[in-house]
């Protein structure tokens, strides 16, 4: 599961919000509280660029982060897209974040470190589990991002989800970096804030992180 910071809920999908700007396309939020693992909340992060030397997701790589087949009997991908007079988050008017059941180009994301002077030298480094990261989205560069701004649905009042990089307007600790040698123009600087902060959870356990086996029954009246 993906937690953000600022809500402090989990990142989920709702296979009963369909989104106008795609064929086919559901809506993201995060809870309003604390959450287990249900079929909406579960994510499966996978690598694009398989190399085949192991099965270590890490910093820089390009994945995309798929929910639960059983959420609407096939595989989704988060996906974002630039903002357009037809594609915008509904309250915010941020870019756009949803599920589709399309893997195109515009559903690849990037784990980063969320420590700006560490970015560029912890890529190609293991993604630590339970550890606060920066999720990019590859396409547009920017990255994601939620709030306290109510999202009704189903489920009650939640929080929307968008793509947005909500940084600090002061460098911090550029000049210090610069006088030491340490900082070129090509690295970051600037911390992201809470919106943009994601924790992936794991189960603490091994076994509770196998896969469904089967759907569940189905019940009729």
């Amino acid at each position: 599961m993906m937690k953000n910071k600022a809500t402090n809920g989990i990142l989920v999908f709702d296979s009963g919000d369909k989104i106008t700007s795609n064929d086919e396309a559901y809506g993201c939020t995060t809870t309003d509280k604390e959450m287990g693992p249900c079929a909406r909340s579960i994510i499966t992060i996978a690598r694009i660029e398989d190399d085949g030397s192991d099965n270590v997701v890490r910093y820089g790589q390009k994945v995309r982060l798929e929910g639960n087949p059983y959420l609407i009997g096939k595989k989704v991908y988060l996906h974002s897209t630039q903002i357009s007079p037809l594609s915008f988050a509904r309250f915010s008017r941020n870019q756009e974040v949803s599920v589709i059941a399309k893997p195109i180009y515009n559903t690849a994301w990037k784990i980063l470190h969320n420590n700006p002077n560490l970015r560029v030298q912890s890529l190609g480094q293991p993604v630590p589990a339970n550890q606060e990261v920066i999720i990019e989205h590859c396409a547009t560069a920017q990255f994601l991002f939620s709030d306290k701004i109510g999202y009704g649905n189903d489920f009650g009042v939640e929080y929307e989800v968008s793509v947005c990089s909500n940084v600090t307007a002061n460098k911090s600790q550029g000049l210090a970096l610069e006088k030491i040698g340490k900082l070129t123009v090509e690295m970051p600087t600037k911390h992201a804030l809470e919106q943009n902060t994601w924790t992936i959870l794991t189960a603490a356990d091994p076994s509770l992180a196998e896969p469904i086996a089967k759907a569940a029954p189905k019940y009729t009246l």
